[in-house]
């Protein structure tokens, strides 16, 4: 299966060469953050690089592509510096390269795809794969997903070299409840395993038109009887204060905990560095109108505590 996805992309990949294509996005993320882990005496200075596309190929199928920095599935930083004088070799890979074919309310997706985010992650974006297929669909009750292949491989980044393992399909549903109120609920077998997720997000209006974005998320493992959960909320500061800066001081506040018992989930957690019940704050934002160039500074408290403060840059190489 996996050899076939990868010869499929590849045929794509030639194909393109003598048909019409069009570059329809492209951008590099360059990403630098001071990393402290206080519980083990570790200051570390790490750098990212991130550079995704999408080819649109004769109107026929896109192509769409990540190749980013990083050794895990968890984890696509990469040490530049610290106090235990610990380094990486920055090295990038192509973590996700699939193609795409929309048909009206229907999208189907097969290769080395983008991962669903994770619970527990506080908010922080997916920067794992998952090697399969994938079907979206739109309807008037609801958007559904079926997702199937292969999710494993976490120390292996590069899409040409992961091993397929055919251990995963999930089936989710998401629906907007009302205006405001959107819920996920979904059901997956992963490794023999059985899970249900569920999530909530509202957003409310409280003291005048101040928007505060709220959300819950469980993962339960049913074979184990064990669960990750979090919960948060975040609102963008300035524009609710002043009316104006929409964007440049936003705040998030998260609830999180992860099961110990769940081992191959801890393992797509974005950044996961402990187990545990843990409470992250985050302030971030914009730097520039055009979000271009953002900045944050995070802390989180737990069995273990981190703090974090970091700085991204995003150069556009073709604007969508």
């Amino acid at each position: 299966m996996k050899k076939l996805l990868i010869s499929l992309a590849i045929s794509t990949l030639s194909f393109s060469a003598l048909a019409q294509i069009q570059v329809k996005d492209a951008t590099i993320n360059i990403d630098s953050r001071g990393d402290r882990l206080p519980t083990t005496d570790v200051t570390r200075l790490q750098e990212r690089v991130r550079i995704g596309f999408t080819i649109d190929v004769n109107g026929l199928v896109e192509i769409v592509g990540l190749a980013a920095t990083g050794a895990a599935y968890n984890n696509d930083w990469a040490t530049v510096s610290s106090n235990n004088n610990t380094k990486d070799n920055v090295q990038l890979a192509f973590r996700n390269l699939y193609l795409r074919k929309v048909m009206g309310n229907v999208t189907l997706e097969a290769g080395a795809l983008t991962p669903t985010v994770s619970i527990g992650a506080a908010g922080l974006a997916p920067s794992g794969w998952m090697d399969g297929v994938r079907v979206k669909a739109h309807s008037s009750i609801g958007d559904f997903k079926v997702t199937a292949g292969s999710l494993g491989d976490f120390k292996q980044p590069n899409a040409f070299e992961r091993k397929f393992q055919g251990n995963f399909i999930e089936i989710e549903m998401e629906r907007k409840v009302f205006d405001k109120i959107v819920t996920q609920t979904a059901a997956d077998v992963y490794n023999g395993e059985l899970n249900i997720r569920e999530g909530v997000h509202v957003d409310m209006t409280a003291l005048g038109d101040r928007v505060f974005k709220l959300f819950a998320e469980a993962l339960y493992n049913v074979t184990k009887n064990a669960y990750n959960y979090e919960v948060g909320a975040e609102t963008d500061l300035l524009k609710d204060l002043v009316k104006k800066y929409e964007g440049r001081v936003t705040l998030k506040l998260y609830y999180s905990d992860v099961s110990d018992k769940i081992l191959g989930r801890s393992e797509q957690i974005s950044a996961f560095y402990t187990y545990g019940p843990r409470f992250t704050a985050q302030l971030g934002g914009k730097l520039d109108q055009g979000g271009n160039a953002n900045w944050y500074v995070r802390t989180a408290i737990g069995k273990q505590n981190r703090y974090d403060v970091g700085i991204s840059l995003k150069i556009p190489l073709k604007k969508p």
